[in-house]
């Protein structure tokens, strides 16, 4: 993305949060966006939803508002654009990015090194990044490429429990171990637990809306109910795992 374009959208933002989640397929960015974005609407806010991957859908495969990459050629500078507008209907809204792996798209969007609050804080916007692990050291690979530069507080190291191979009590030691991740804490980047949803994922899928689902009739049959009830008490969990971060989640 040129940079012209860029200082046109930001001269007229108004201070928004732009919530970036970044990690690898089945990292459980996807699942954590659709939390994200369906807790804020249950409290009244109305987000700008973004979905950065062409080739498979994620955050749109679910919630049909949500602005999509297009495989278009130079489509990124459109998308990206429509995603940071501010126009009546936008303004103040805040902003989350269900982020693909593509580094050539996180170059275009942040040229200057994957920092993002360096680029777009002058611009207006309050930046959070949320980086997503399985318990695989190769996700901090993919930290170093899209998300070492840490924006202090404002950056979340997510320990998805609900990864393929993260049943074993000390099944993210490893990553916690390694030097770039204990230098990003040091830096100031807090390390949060993400919950595991007990429910065949391939269900999950199928649930177009997390939270009206888990809010629905509590006296049918089982499975059903029994459905209902996994996804409610995670919701309470995650309610839990990321209330400390409220204000950098644009939850409060």
């Amino acid at each position: 993305m040129h940079t012209n374009t860029v200082m046109n959208i930001g001269d007229q933002a108004s201070r928004r949060r732009l919530i970036l989640a970044l990690g690898r397929g089945k990292s459980g960015k996807t699942m954590w966006s659709r939390w994200l974005v369906e807790t804020m609407r249950a409290r009244g806010v109305s987000p700008v939803a973004a979905d950065a991957d062409w080739s498979t859908p994620g955050l749109s495969r679910h919630d049909e508002g949500a602005v999509r990459l297009s495989s278009e050629p130079q489509a990124d500078r459109s998308w990206w654009k429509t995603v940071l507008a501010n126009g009546e209907e936008l303004a103040g809204r805040p902003v989350v990015v269900d982020f693909s792996l593509d580094v050539g798209l996180v170059r275009k969007v942040d040229p200057e090194g994957t920092n993002f609050a360096e680029r777009y804080t002058p611009l207006g916007f309050g930046v959070t990044k949320v980086v997503f692990f399985a318990p695989d050291v190769g996700d901090v690979a993919t930290f170093l490429n899209i998300g070492a530069a840490v924006t202090a507080a404002s950056t979340l190291l997510v320990l998805n429990e609900g990864a393929i191979g993260s049943r074993k009590s000390d099944r993210f030691d490893a990553v916690l171990a390694h030097p770039d991740i204990r230098e990003a804490v040091e830096k100031g980047a807090s390390v949060v637990r993400m919950p595991e949803l007990h429910l065949d994922q391939g269900r999950v899928s199928e649930i177009v809306n997390l939270k009206a689902f888990a809010e629905g009739d509590r006296d049918e049959a089982k499975p059903l109910s029994f459905e209902r009830h996994a996804v409610r008490t995670w919701f309470g969990r995650m309610e839990e795992a990321f209330a400390p971060f409220g204000g950098v989640l644009a939850l409060r």
